[in-house]
């Protein structure tokens, strides 16, 4: 079944990228964009409304997925979720001031993506 909702993927590595906007898609969550930097994330957000925003941490460019996070929680009330291979104390740190509604380690559970997309929304 589609679901209406706009998700924002923030995610530079390009098979991972397919891997899950392709699970995105068949989860029935048909509008997801792309940013492959933490700046592209920053332009699609002053361009459209996000329900979620998917955020990988380590990206090409200045800005990384923190940043982003920090930016969203800042000045929308967007949802946002890590997805992140980064798990030492000082990522932690910086993660915890953004409150996410959640971090999933990669390689991504599939199944786990999909409960805390709903949880989140």
């Amino acid at each position: 079944m589609a679901k209406n909702i706009n998700i924002l993927l923030v995610e530079d590595e390009p098979l991972i990228v397919k891997d899950l906007k392709h699970s995105l898609n068949q989860m029935g969550f048909l509008w997801v964009e792309i940013a492959h930097s933490g700046e592209e994330a920053i332009i699609a957000l002053k361009d459209r409304k996000f329900d979620l925003v998917l955020l990988d941490i380590v990206l090409t460019g200045e800005m990384d997925g923190i940043e982003v996070g920090e930016y969203l929680t800042k000045n929308y009330k967007t949802p946002f979720i890590y997805l992140t291979g980064q798990t030492d104390l000082e990522t932690m740190h910086r993660i915890k001031k953004t409150f996410p509604k959640a971090i999933l380690q990669k390689p991504i559970d599939v199944n786990q993506l999909y409960v805390n997309i709903e949880l989140s929304l």
